[in-house]
């Protein structure tokens, strides 16, 4: 970039970001040739962006997580793809329309910019816990004094409540058959067991065939334990059978 700048003819240089998901064009900076990263700017107008963690909650100001935007430019999904659209479009937890979730890495910076990181991150990179703090110690040079930081306090474990109604031990029983678990409890997150969206799209589609119930989607992300989930379901009888999928007939048409 500062190559760029150097020549006579050019003065301003704009960085544009954007998946073709989003009608290509989410973000926008002016460049400045003393930076040290060029950022990909703030969202365009129509356009929101998200840094989220793996359970889609907001993540602090310069800490690293997933971009996801959301708007007027975010498209209906993929032509004939419907696993892959339930996958990277999702209902938006935090506000109106979907959230696109784009697979890049990214954060804030405290002028407000976002700062693209990359597309992945190694998972020993990836922060277990976050520790708030009001302020860092520091050394006498005025850097990060890592040995006085505190140590992690480990976060309070979940109880564990097995299955009790015949709701809930259905959803034990399809939970388990697409997380590989074998000990779910009503109070475990879907999403922090390993869950995703093209899974919760799955678990969706066998709630509504083993109970003829269409669960909306979006309550997998706003109600993500069985506990909750079960609240949104009819009570079962304590026997319920699985309903049989029919077996469809190829018919050949004469020409």
């Amino acid at each position: 970039m500062r190559e760029l700048y150097a020549h006579p003819t050019i003065t301003t240089l704009h960085n544009l970001y954007g998946p073709s998901e989003d009608t290509t064009y989410s973000t926008h900076a002016i460049t400045n040739p003393t930076d040290d990263r060029t950022p990909i700017g703030r969202p365009v107008h129509g356009t929101q962006a998200l840094i989220l963690d793996s359970e889609l909650r907001p993540v602090p100001l310069g800490t690293i997580g997933e971009l996801y935007l959301t708007g007027l430019g975010i498209t209906r999904g993929y032509h004939n793809r419907p696993a892959t659209t339930a996958e990277r479009y999702l209902p938006n937890p935090h506000g109106p329309g979907r959230l696109y979730r784009t697979g890049d890495l990214a954060r804030w910076r405290p002028d407000g910019q976002l700062d693209y990181v990359r597309k992945s991150l190694p998972e020993h990179m990836v922060p277990k816990q976050l520790v708030p703090l009001d302020e860092l110690p520091l050394t006498p040079n005025g850097k990060v004094d890592r040995n006085a930081l505190p140590t992690p306090t480990p976060a309070a474990a979940t109880r564990h409540e097995p299955p009790s109604t015949p709701t809930e031990k259905l959803l034990g029983e399809i939970w388990t058959e697409l997380l590989g678990h074998g000990e779910i409890g009503v109070h475990d997150d879907f999403f922090a067991l390993g869950g995703h969206s093209l899974l919760a799209s799955r678990m969706v589609s066998r709630v509504a065939t083993r109970t003829g119930v269409a669960l909306d989607l979006r309550l997998v992300f706003d109600r993500p334990t069985i506990a909750e989930l079960a609240r949104s379901l009819p009570e079962l009888p304590e026997h319920t059978e699985q309903k049989p999928i029919p077996r469809l007939r190829r018919t050949l048409g004469r020409s």
